[in-house]
C-alpha cells in the first residue's frame, strides 16, 4: 500500500509517490464485502490516515495508521486516530442567503396491498421557484429502492450524487447515482455500493468534474478499484488511474 498525490491543476496530472504505508492490501480490506479502508484527512489537512486489521467483533477495522504531511513521518502514538477527528462546530447557513435545495422520496410500503400507494419509489429535488423534479424515473434498478441516502450537490448547483438502498444483508446495499437537478440526466454509478462503511471516495472539483472510486464488483478476483471522472460537459465516466481510495486536499492560496 502506498500513498500518492495527484495535482489536477497540472497540465498532465499523474500520481506522485509520497510514502509506503508498510501495509499490504489484505491488511486494509474488510472481510464482510471485500472493500478497502477509506482514507481519512484531519481537520487541519496535516494528517492522513488509513484503517487496517479487520475484526469480526466490531465488523470493522481495529487500528489506524496516521501519516504527518508536515514532518513526512508516521505518527508514533496509540491514539493517533484522534488527529483525524473533526471536533469543529457546525454553523448552519442563513437560508435567506443561499439557494435552498431539498430532497424527498415517495412513501412506499413493501408489506402493504394498498393499490393507492405508488408502485415505484422515486427520489425528488425541490428548489425555490422551480417546483419538484424526479431524479430517478429514468433509472433501471435491479430491485426497487426502499430508501435513498442524501448526497453531494455540485459546486455549480446543477447535479447531485445520492445513494439508493435496493437490498439488505448485514448492511444496506445499493448503488450511488448521479443526476442533474432538472432530472434530464440520470445515471447509476457502476462499481459503487453504499454498504461500504466509510462510503467510497468521491468529490466535486471546482470546475464541476465529479471524481469517485469504482470499488465494488461481483467479480472481485479480476476487478481493480479505479478513480473515475465525469466532466461537467460529459455524461459518461472515464477511468483515470487504478487507485483504491483518495482524499481531496484544499488548494494552496
Amino acid at each position: 500500500m502506498v500513498l500518492k498525490f495527484i495535482d489536477f491543476d497540472s497540465e498532465e496530472p499523474m500520481p506522485k509517490h509520497i510514502v509506503n504505508w508498510d501495509l499490504t492490501c489484505a491488511d486494509c480490506i474488510t472481510e464482510t464485502y471485500g472493500t478497502y479502508s477509506g482514507l481519512y484527512m484531519g481537520k487541519d489537512n496535516r494528517y492522513i490516515g488509513v484503517s487496517h486489521d479487520f475484526s469480526w467483533d466490531s465488523y470493522g477495522f481495529r487500528k489506524t495508521k496516521v501519516y504527518d504531511l508536515k514532518t513526512a513521518k508516521f505518527v508514533e502514538r496509540e491514539d493517533s486516530y484522534k488527529l483525524l477527528q473533526d471536533d469543529s462546530d457546525y454553523e448552519e447557513e442563513d437560508d435567506d442567503n443561499v439557494n435552498v435545495i431539498r430532497f424527498s422520496e415517495d412513501e412506499y410500503d413493501y408489506d402493504s396491498d394498498d393499490e393507492d400507494l405508488p408502485q415505484s419509489h422515486n427520489y425528488y429535488c425541490e428548489q425555490k421557484g422551480k417546483g419538484k423534479v424526479c431524479l430517478t424515473d429514468k433509472l433501471k434498478f435491479e430491485e426497487t429502492p426502499e430508501e435513498y441516502y442524501a448526497g453531494m450537490v455540485s459546486p455549480k448547483g446543477d447535479r447531485v450524487v445520492f445513494g439508493a438502498v435496493t437490498g439488505w444483508g448485514d448492511f444496506p446495499h445499493g448503488p450511488y447515482c448521479i443526476a442533474s437537478l432538472d432530472g434530464k440526466y440520470q445515471m447509476i454509478l457502476d462499481g459503487t455500493d453504499i454498504s461500504y462503511e466509510e462510503g467510497p471516495s468521491m468529490a466535486w472539483l471546482d470546475d464541476g468534474t465529479f471524481l469517485y472510486i469504482a470499488n465494488f464488483m461481483a467479480d472481485v478476483e479480476n476487478f481493480e478499484p479505479a478513480i473515475m471522472a465525469i466532466s461537467p460537459d460529459s455524461t459518461e465516466p472515464v477511468e483515470l488511474f487504478k487507485v483504491s481510495e483518495f482524499v481531496m486536499l484544499p488548494k494552496k492560496e
